[in-house]
């Protein structure tokens, strides 16, 4: 039901072209920023031992149980999803094409990735990392593994902070639901875009006359529902197979850059 519900709103949304995708990323954006910014205000308190549980934790985890589980081999066994994580940024060169003033946003936005990246992703996890121990059992990958396995949710838990988790898992649900939509105006333009050059069957390329390239959205959408495998009994080892397919694209995209 919950499937359901995303893959209609990410339809809903991309039916409505650039316009609605860009109003809707607009808002999806502003709340994983605002997100993003307590997050790492909280996380600096819950360190220095601001929570109601816990005490002071500084770089206690950095060396019990250690900061680079498995050493080098436990990095690129997480590489894969870091991939996955960092790819998007390259949809600014997508978006150029449908921006009213290419030569004054483009620049803009991307200078902006540097700091994106700097503020977003590597603070963000540096706290993950002093709050919550590789090791612990409620992570994603151990045998306990629930919805609330995110490290985020699980350094306000350990906190003691009652409410707040909850609120953490409704950003998260709106970052997956950013990544889908994203997904599908990247896929959709980059299918036209096939087409147009002559790698695709033409149909592929057909654009209404409000400028949205329907067939690409529609194949888009059809690869969307393999969305439904989460209801298998394998789903675990479904989505690693799809995190690492998207993972290892976007390194030989950016490579082929």
């Amino acid at each position: 039901a919950w499937v359901t519900i995303f893959y209609a709103l990410v339809l809903f949304i991309n039916i409505f072209g650039v316009r609605g995708y860009g109003e809707a990323e607009f808002i999806f954006s502003m709340l994983k920023v605002i997100a993003i910014l307590g997050f790492i205000v909280l996380g600096i308190v819950l360190n220095c031992g601001g929570g109601p549980e816990g005490g002071y934790i500084g770089g206690r985890y950095w060396h019990t149980p250690g900061a680079f589980a498995d050493g080098f081999k436990g990095v690129c066994a997480v590489f894969v999803t870091s991939a996955f994580s960092f790819a998007g940024t390259e949809l600014v060169g997508l978006a150029a094409a449908e921006t009213e003033n290419p030569r004054k946003s483009l620049p803009s936005a991307t200078k902006q990735v540097f700091w994106r990246i700097a503020l977003f992703y590597i603070i963000s996890l540096t706290l993950v990392g002093l709050l919550v121990p590789y090791d612990d059992a409620r992570l994603l990958g151990s045998s306990s593994a629930d919805a609330s396995a995110s490290p985020f949710v699980l350094a306000i838990v350990n906190a003691g902070i009652g409410g707040l988790p909850s609120v953490m898992n409704v950003v998260i649900m709106i970052a997956v639901c950013s990544v889908a939509n994203s997904s599908v105006y990247a896929a959709s333009r980059t299918i036209a875009s096939l087409a147009d050059q002559g790698f695709a069957p033409r149909i592929f390329g057909y654009i209404d006359r409000s400028g949205r390239p329907l067939v690409g959205v529609g194949i888009s959408l059809l690869f969307g529902l393999l969305c439904y495998l989460v209801a298998s009994d394998n789903e675990g080892e479904v989505f690693t197979w799809m995190l690492a397919l998207s993972g290892l694209s976007s390194i030989f995209t950016w490579g082929s850059i």
